[in-house]
Order: C-alpha cells, then structure tokens, then sequence
C-alpha cells in the first residue's frame, strides 16, 4: 500500500509546486498586492494569488486519489479516483478522505475489471 499512496504523491506534486510558484510571483508585487482592501492592490497579483493559491491547491487532493486508484487499478482508476479524492476535497475529509476514496476507488475498478 505504501507503494500507492507514494504514486499518488507523485501525482499531486506537481500542483504543490505550480501552486507554490504562482503564489511566489503573487508576492513578487507585494505582500498584500492580492488584498483588495491594501492601497498595494494589483489585479495581476490577485490574479496569481487565486490560480495558484485556491485553484492549484484545490487540485491536490484529487490528484492524490487519481494517483493512488491509479497505482492499484491501472487507466481505469484515475477518474473514479479524482472524483473520490474531489469529494473528499469538497466534503471536508482533506487528505486522509482522499487517501481512503483513493483506495477503495483503486480497489472497486480493479475488482469490475477482473470480474
């Protein structure tokens, strides 16, 4: 098991640094230059700020169970797995949910594979 859940790592990292990058250059105009209320506001800095701190961290937990039901089911796995690991996202579970939703979602496309 410990061999999934470190492909589903590998998929995930690259939204951890895409993300870490983009938020980077959203600091490059300022600490606060993503605040609308800061008098540093710059839109490009929101921008940066929204695309890499809301939408590329969002994508994490997803790509971790795409990757894990991935690693055990093959092809057949990586949608099942970003839509548990997008339920457990949005439903509060965070990564351990979408390690678990990795799994079983790994483990029932490999089960109706071989059936």
């Amino acid at each position: 098991i410990y061999n999934h859940f470190m492909n589903g790592v590998n998929y995930m990292l690259p939204f951890v640094i895409a993300g870490g990058i983009i938020i980077a250059l959203s600091f490059a105009f300022g600490i606060t230059a993503a605040d609308p209320n800061s008098a540093d506001y710059n839109v490009l800095a929101a921008a940066f700020s929204r695309i890499g701190g809301d939408t590329a961290f969002a994508m994490m937990v997803p790509a971790l169970g795409a990757g894990i039901a991935t690693s055990i089911a093959g092809k057949a796995g990586f949608a099942p797995g970003i839509v548990a690991g997008l339920l457990a996202s949005t439903g509060g579970s965070g990564f351990l949910g979408g390690m678990i939703g990795g799994v079983l979602a790994g483990y029932i496309c490999d089960f109706l594979a071989n059936k």
